[in-house]
């Protein structure tokens, strides 16, 4: 269970590392679009990541 939350956390962390440089691009080149995407990529994880901890407090009650 451990090694699974630790693997998850990877993911999450990978993720964010891949908006904040998309971000970077975006910026470095004047590419609107691309920094919206992203800033939009990193909200819907957020919400992903919210229904996650929603789903997992309703398996446990």
């Amino acid at each position: 269970m451990n090694n699974h939350k630790f693997i998850q956390n990877l993911l999450v962390i990978l993720v964010f590392s891949l908006n904040a440089y998309c971000i970077y691009e975006g910026i470095k080149y004047h590419s609107f679009l691309g920094i919206v995407l992203a800033i939009g990529s990193i909200g819907a994880l957020m919400y992903c990541l919210r229904l996650l901890k929603k789903l997992r407090e309703s398996e446990e009650e």
